[in-house]
């Protein structure tokens, strides 16, 4: 019987000392401090290699694995120079139509649009938008960050089908806010990183939510074709595939298989067994901006345990 493996993926998205209101970074000070713990904790291994059985654990330790969903620029600015110094391995899921675009993805577009506007109200028409939502005056910066902390909330949730259109016409009335550059990374960026050592898997072309598409041809297209432009930028198609959000179904594996990928990811915040997982839907631990000693919680468990405790 093939022994088990066992191993706690951990799921960053951006470090950088720059200020978020609406989606902090990890400052790199914090982050380097969360690599040194889970290095003396853990032996941190390379991702793909070990779910795959190319590379064997050294020691005795416990196993972890460290990746970074999008692709934005700030992982070649301040995470990889952290985790060059420490030696540690990395994997990398790129969203390749933002690569390609050089805008990040919607999601981060989202909150951009707010923060930067001088606009003073919203008048959205999406009928799944609660009608206390869809026209609304804000009276200071605090009050127009919680409207969009709410809408960007409401419109990110699995039941929210209606989430083009909203998000076009948030775009169409903060039509005050240039597009911001220089955002991600470019793929001569990817390059140089694969070059050093950063294994390259997919994160979808645009970064939808996957399970809300019917369409199996628009899943088709998310998944496959962004394998393929990494392949025609970089030279090689990807090993691994990682879900936006985390949210998959049955017909997203069944999709990405095909597709040639030998792996993919989700979040669920515990550690992946080879026993009882599937390999197209391996779960992994997020971590957040947060106190280091919540960080330390998260990585042990802890905090998932109370949740399901007080639930």
């Amino acid at each position: 019987m093939k022994q088990e493996l066992r191993i706690k993926i951990f799921l960053f998205h951006r470090i950088s000392p720059e200020y978020d209101p609406l989606w902090n970074p990890i400052h790199p000070d914090r982050f380097r401090k969360i690599i040194r713990f889970l290095q003396h904790r853990y032996e941190i291994v390379p991702l793909e290699q070990t779910v795959s059985g190319l590379h064997k654990p050294k020691g005795k330790k416990d196993l972890c694995a460290i990746t970074f969903d999008d692709g934005f620029k700030d992982f070649q600015q301040y995470s990889f120079p952290i985790l060059k110094n420490f030696e540690v391995p990395v994997s990398l899921f790129l969203v390749s139509g933002s690569i390609e675009s050089g805008l990040p993805p919607w999601t981060y577009l989202l909150n951009y649009y707010f923060i930067h506007t001088k606009k003073e109200s919203i008048l959205l028409e999406s009928s799944q938008i609660e009608e206390g939502l869809r026209n609304i005056k804000w009276n200071n910066t605090s009050e127009k960050l919680k409207y969009a902390s709410m809408l960007a909330t409401l419109i990110k949730s699995p039941d929210f089908t209606d989430r083009t259109m909203a998000y076009e016409e948030v775009a169409k009335y903060c039509n005050d806010v240039p597009l911001p550059e220089n955002f991600m990374l470019s793929w001569s960026n990817v390059n140089e990183l694969i070059k050093n050592g950063v294994s390259i898997g997919s994160h979808t072309l645009s970064h939808p939510l996957m399970t809300c598409i019917k369409n199996p041809e628009e899943l088709r297209k998310e998944i496959l074709e962004s394998g393929e432009m990494i392949k025609s930028r970089t030279g090689t198609f990807p090993l691994s595939f990682s879900y936006p959000f985390g949210l998959w179904n049955e017909t997203c594996r069944e999709i990405v298989s095909a597709a040639g990928y030998q792996m993919a990811f989700g979040v669920q915040n515990r550690r992946y067994s080879s026993q009882n997982d599937h390999t197209f839907s391996i779960p992994r631990i997020e971590l957040y901006s947060e106190s280091f000693w919540k960080s330390r919680l998260r990585i042990s468990g802890i905090i998932d345990k109370i949740k399901k405790i007080v639930h």
